[in-house]
């Protein structure tokens, strides 16, 4: 049982790093993601780089957060849930910083995952098609993405974001409110 709980404690802190990033709280998630990749392995710090990349996309440091990310998707040293798990936020950090090949690349890799069935990819990808596709088309996918991810509150929130940055970029500013 001791061995048990000493195992739990690493993927506790991950989590609570995800929700402290999530909430924008710097030092808690620094803190708890600390604790994870001190002591954790696998998923456990997988979590905690994405934990810690997310908090960097949403703080607007788009650079470091794809920096995080891609440490949790590389297919050598990264975990393969967790991989799928991280590509959404990989690819919108990839498409602020101008990576363009890259976010399109793993926006085709979600597509094949959404392909085999997986709901919530269904929810998500209508927004990632936005992030990569021109000015023109991109407010379809970000209206669609708004459609397809009610019920799913931060998929929701996420689309409605897009939305509003896409329709501020395009000079519809009445309307991106």
């Amino acid at each position: 049982a001791e061995l048990d709980e000493e195992r739990r404690g690493p993927f506790q802190a991950a989590l609570l790093a995800q929700q402290y990033a999530l909430l924008g709280d710097e030092d808690a998630c620094a803190g708890w993601a600390a604790q994870a990749l001190a002591r954790g392995s696998g998923g456990d710090v997988a979590l905690a780089r994405w934990s810690l990349g997310r908090l960097d996309l949403i703080r607007g440091r788009a650079a470091d957060a794809l920096a995080r990310f891609r440490e949790v998707a590389d297919v050598r040293s990264g975990h393969p849930i967790f991989r799928l798990y991280v590509l959404p936020d990989l690819i919108e950090a990839a498409s602020l910083v101008g990576e363009t090949e890259l976010a399109t690349e793993s926006v085709l890799e979600f597509e094949r995952w959404g392909s085999a069935g997986a709901e919530i990819a269904q929810a998500i990808l209508p927004r990632l098609r936005g992030l990569v596709a021109g000015p023109g088309r991109a407010g379809a996918h970000y209206r669609e993405a708004v459609e397809t991810s009610a019920g799913r509150q931060f998929e929701h929130a996420r689309a409605r974001l897009l939305l509003g940055r896409h329709l501020r970029r395009v000079r519809r500013r009445v309307d991106s409110r």
